[in-house]
Protein backbone atom coordinates (compact mmCIF):
# COMPACT_ATOMS: atom_id res chain seq x y z
CA UNK A 1 0.00 0.00 0.00
CA UNK A 2 1.39 3.44 -1.34
CA UNK A 3 0.87 6.29 1.32
CA UNK A 4 0.37 9.44 -1.13
CA UNK A 5 2.31 12.58 0.69
CA UNK A 6 1.11 16.24 0.56
CA UNK A 7 4.00 17.64 -0.59
CA UNK A 8 2.89 21.55 0.25
CA UNK A 9 3.26 22.47 3.91
CA UNK A 10 4.21 25.90 3.65
CA UNK A 11 2.47 28.41 1.72
CA UNK A 12 3.06 29.15 -1.78
CA UNK A 13 4.57 32.82 -0.78
CA UNK A 14 7.48 31.18 0.37
CA UNK A 15 8.31 30.45 -4.20
CA UNK A 16 9.19 33.95 -3.59
CA UNK A 17 11.96 34.20 -1.13
CA UNK A 18 13.16 32.76 1.87
CA UNK A 19 11.24 31.98 5.22
CA UNK A 20 13.09 34.69 6.94
CA UNK A 21 11.29 37.34 4.74
CA UNK A 22 8.02 35.97 5.90
CA UNK A 23 6.44 36.95 9.83
CA UNK A 24 3.97 34.20 11.21
CA UNK A 25 1.03 35.10 13.05
CA UNK A 26 -0.19 31.99 15.05
CA UNK A 27 -3.62 34.01 16.16
CA UNK A 28 -4.55 34.16 12.19
CA UNK A 29 -2.60 31.38 11.57
CA UNK A 30 -0.79 33.35 8.67
CA UNK A 31 2.23 34.13 7.05
CA UNK A 32 2.82 37.98 6.04
CA UNK A 33 5.99 39.56 3.98
CA UNK A 34 7.45 42.34 5.89
CA UNK A 35 7.22 44.57 3.66
CA UNK A 36 3.27 43.92 4.66
CA UNK A 37 4.03 45.58 7.29
CA UNK A 38 5.08 49.36 5.70
CA UNK A 39 2.55 51.73 5.79
CA UNK A 40 2.67 52.28 2.02
CA UNK A 41 1.42 55.57 2.37
CA UNK A 42 4.65 57.47 4.28
CA UNK A 43 7.13 55.34 1.86
CA UNK A 44 7.86 58.43 0.19
CA UNK A 45 7.24 61.49 3.09
CA UNK A 46 9.92 62.41 5.14
CA UNK A 47 9.37 64.49 7.97
CA UNK A 48 10.59 68.40 7.06
CA UNK A 49 13.41 69.69 8.87
CA UNK A 50 14.88 66.01 9.40
CA UNK A 51 18.50 65.32 8.89
CA UNK A 52 19.93 62.60 6.85
CA UNK A 53 21.23 60.47 9.89
CA UNK A 54 17.60 60.67 11.32
CA UNK A 55 16.20 59.07 8.61
CA UNK A 56 15.60 55.43 8.44
CA UNK A 57 14.33 54.13 4.90
CA UNK A 58 12.34 51.00 5.68
CA UNK A 59 13.77 48.19 4.25
CA UNK A 60 13.10 44.25 4.78
CA UNK A 61 15.80 44.25 7.53
CA UNK A 62 14.83 47.53 9.07
CA UNK A 63 11.09 46.57 9.26
CA UNK A 64 12.53 42.82 11.02
CA UNK A 65 14.31 44.19 13.42
CA UNK A 66 12.65 46.93 15.08
CA UNK A 67 9.49 44.07 15.05
CA UNK A 68 11.50 41.98 17.10
CA UNK A 69 13.37 44.38 19.19
CA UNK A 70 9.41 45.59 19.91
CA UNK A 71 8.50 41.85 20.05
CA UNK A 72 11.11 41.53 22.60
CA UNK A 73 10.70 44.10 24.64
CA UNK A 74 6.86 43.70 24.97
CA UNK A 75 7.50 40.25 26.32
CA UNK A 76 10.24 40.83 28.56
CA UNK A 77 13.01 38.62 26.81
CA UNK A 78 16.98 40.30 26.92
CA UNK A 79 18.01 40.76 23.34
CA UNK A 80 21.60 41.09 22.08
CA UNK A 81 21.90 42.66 18.52
CA UNK A 82 25.36 42.28 17.01
CA UNK A 83 27.11 43.05 13.70
CA UNK A 84 29.78 44.73 11.77
CA UNK A 85 30.31 48.68 12.79
CA UNK A 86 28.15 50.82 10.71
CA UNK A 87 24.98 48.73 9.77
CA UNK A 88 22.55 50.76 11.99
CA UNK A 89 22.12 48.85 14.47
CA UNK A 90 21.93 51.86 16.99
CA UNK A 91 19.68 53.80 15.25
CA UNK A 92 17.31 50.63 14.28
CA UNK A 93 17.42 50.12 18.18
CA UNK A 94 16.67 53.93 19.21
CA UNK A 95 14.01 54.10 16.74
CA UNK A 96 11.90 51.65 18.41
CA UNK A 97 12.82 53.26 21.85
CA UNK A 98 12.14 56.50 21.04
CA UNK A 99 9.18 56.18 18.64
CA UNK A 100 7.21 52.68 19.02
CA UNK A 101 7.11 52.44 22.84
CA UNK A 102 4.50 53.59 25.02
CA UNK A 103 6.28 56.50 27.01
CA UNK A 104 3.53 56.17 29.90
CA UNK A 105 4.45 52.21 29.79
CA UNK A 106 8.04 52.25 29.88
CA UNK A 107 11.50 54.26 31.02
CA UNK A 108 13.93 53.70 28.77
CA UNK A 109 17.93 54.36 29.91
CA UNK A 110 20.66 54.93 27.07
CA UNK A 111 24.10 53.81 28.28
CA UNK A 112 26.91 54.64 25.72
CA UNK A 113 29.55 52.22 26.60
CA UNK A 114 33.25 53.82 25.34
CA UNK A 115 36.93 52.66 26.29
CA UNK A 116 36.98 55.42 29.01
CA UNK A 117 33.58 54.29 30.83
CA UNK A 118 33.60 53.10 34.32
CA UNK A 119 31.23 50.61 36.41
CA UNK A 120 30.67 53.89 38.45
CA UNK A 121 29.49 55.77 35.50
CA UNK A 122 27.67 53.84 34.19
CA UNK A 123 25.72 52.88 37.67
CA UNK A 124 25.20 56.61 38.24
CA UNK A 125 23.36 56.65 34.74
CA UNK A 126 21.10 54.14 35.70
CA UNK A 127 20.53 55.89 39.19
CA UNK A 128 19.37 58.89 37.75
CA UNK A 129 16.44 57.27 35.95
CA UNK A 130 15.16 55.07 38.61
CA UNK A 131 13.89 55.26 42.11
CA UNK A 132 14.73 53.86 45.13
CA UNK A 133 11.72 52.27 46.34
CA UNK A 134 13.22 51.06 49.80
CA UNK A 135 16.08 49.99 51.19
CA UNK A 136 18.60 47.82 47.74
CA UNK A 137 15.52 48.21 45.71
CA UNK A 138 15.39 50.09 42.78
CA UNK A 139 13.08 50.41 39.82
CA UNK A 140 11.24 52.83 37.33
CA UNK A 141 7.76 54.75 38.71
CA UNK A 142 5.21 52.34 40.08
CA UNK A 143 3.33 50.84 37.03
CA UNK A 144 5.89 51.28 34.32
CA UNK A 145 8.66 48.79 32.89
CA UNK A 146 12.49 49.96 32.67
CA UNK A 147 14.54 49.31 29.26
CA UNK A 148 18.60 49.81 29.32
CA UNK A 149 19.84 50.09 26.05
CA UNK A 150 23.68 49.00 26.37
CA UNK A 151 25.49 50.35 23.12
CA UNK A 152 28.61 49.61 22.11
CA UNK A 153 28.96 46.76 25.19
CA UNK A 154 32.32 45.60 23.79
CA UNK A 155 34.41 48.88 24.20
CA UNK A 156 35.43 49.21 27.79
CA UNK A 157 38.74 47.95 28.80
CA UNK A 158 38.56 45.70 31.72
CA UNK A 159 39.59 46.71 35.32
CA UNK A 160 42.16 46.28 37.62
CA UNK A 161 39.29 42.99 38.82
CA UNK A 162 38.22 41.82 35.63
CA UNK A 163 34.84 44.00 35.76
Amino acid sequence: MKVKLEKKILPSAFDRGLIYDYVYYPEKNEWKNWMDLVNKDTLDQFPKGSQVQDIIVPTIDTIRYSYLQEFFIQHEIQSLFVGPTGTGKSAYIQNVLLNNLNREKYVTIEVGFSAQTHANQVQDIIDQKIDKRRKDYFGPKFGMRCVIFVDDLNMPKKENYGA
